[in-house]
């Protein structure tokens, strides 16, 4: 088991990487994922509210590439 104080001695970039190596790991069981109903109302909501806005969206992948070239 990691502890704790371990975690606090990694830098951001390392933080992130461990973020993503635990979602990686839980999301391989994604049938077993089971979604609370409030988060489904949220997500439906911020859908609802989204709708007909022309704000610019980007994917997660072109998200996260910007994100580590400003961290790293």
């Amino acid at each position: 088991m990691i502890e704790q104080k371990q975690i606090m001695k990694l830098n951001i970039s390392e933080k992130i990487q461990l973020m993503e190596l635990l979602w990686d790991e839980i999301s391989r069981d994604d049938d077993n994922l089971e979604i609370p109903e409030w988060h489904k109302q949220i997500l439906d909501s911020r859908m609802t509210k989204n709708e007909g806005d022309n704000s610019h969206y980007e994917d997660w992948n072109s998200a996260k590439a910007d994100i580590l070239k400003k961290i790293q």
